[in-house]
């Protein structure tokens, strides 16, 4: 679904030459694996646009596989597969209509308060329980227990306290929903993603009036499982998970509301899991 990563990927495999597990780029035949073709594309989005990009949405191109999802651990680059098919619900994506410039839309801020926030708790852990830390790197806000920042958010600036808060939050609901794939149970993902809308919106802040609108209106309509933004924020698009049988009602009622609520015109599309550009490649 990112625009930039997908043609970066599908640059970088149709300049290549495909072998049995790694691909050949260039003259000097250098070859990649996957992920390592996920991380040259991810190096040419920061020279290109300046947005300090993780690696998830190149490697979700590089490793996409037909009826899958993916977890991803981006700080190793270990991944499996978890299966997200199911011929009861669909995936409707909406977008808004809105364009955004990430690098002018505080996604870099975000990633920089959330580095404060890492520094300020690591030197509150080291005060009050150094035991808990010794020999043990605190990077990142994964590496916060949820029971830590409870005991010392309060010790954190608001905005340092929001922010860490829908990070750490969030890392758990993704645990959990690749519990609930790996258990088939793909109808009780629905709540997390009402919940990270509203992190997205209300802690993270990068949300935006006609994203909420979108979740606001499948929030209206039964058959709607749960719905939240997806990408950088401040524009893009929704996505839905939703029983077959309300995809027509969901879409009428979008395609009503949602321009008397924005003046604006959305477009909605129907999605599944697919294989990225190496796919035939990787069977």
């Amino acid at each position: 679904m990112s625009s930039s990563a997908a043609l970066e990927v599908a640059t970088c495999y149709a300049c290549a030459l495909f072998s049995h597990d790694a691909i050949t780029i260039g003259a000097q035949n250098a070859s990649f694996t996957p992920m390592q073709i996920a991380a040259l594309c991810q190096q040419a989005e920061h020279i290109a646009s300046g947005v300090q990009c993780g690696i998830l949405d190149q490697a979700a191109s590089c490793l996409g596989l037909p009826g899958k999802a993916v977890l991803l651990d981006c700080r190793t680059l270990e991944h499996r597969y978890l299966p997200f098919a199911d011929p009861n619900f669909a995936l409707v994506i909406i977008d808004t209509g809105v364009q955004r410039e990430l690098a002018s839309s505080a996604y870099n801020e975000r990633r920089q308060q959330c580095e404060e926030a890492v520094a300020l708790l690591c030197t509150q852990l080291q005060q009050h329980e150094p035991t808990s830390v010794q020999g043990r790197a605190i990077s990142a806000l994964r590496d916060i227990t949820p029971e830590q920042f409870a005991r010392y958010a309060q010790t954190l600036p608001p905005v340092l306290r929001k922010r860490a808060g829908y990070v750490i939050a969030e890392n758990a609901r993704v645990l959990r929903t690749a519990q609930l794939l790996a258990e088939g149970k793909i109808e009780a993902v629905g709540p997390i993603l009402w919940a990270g809308h509203a992190g997205l919106r209300d802690e993270y802040e990068v949300s935006c009036m006609e994203l909420d609108t979108l979740v606001e209106i499948a929030h209206q309509v039964p058959g709607v499982l749960g719905a939240r933004m997806m990408g950088g924020g401040f524009g893009g698009c929704t996505i839905n998970l939703v029983r077959n049988e309300a995809v027509e009602q969901f879409s009428s009622a979008v395609e009503v509301q949602y321009p008397l609520r924005t003046r604006r015109q959305a477009t909605i599309a129907i999605c599944r899991a697919a294989g990225g550009p190496g796919y035939a490649w990787k069977e």
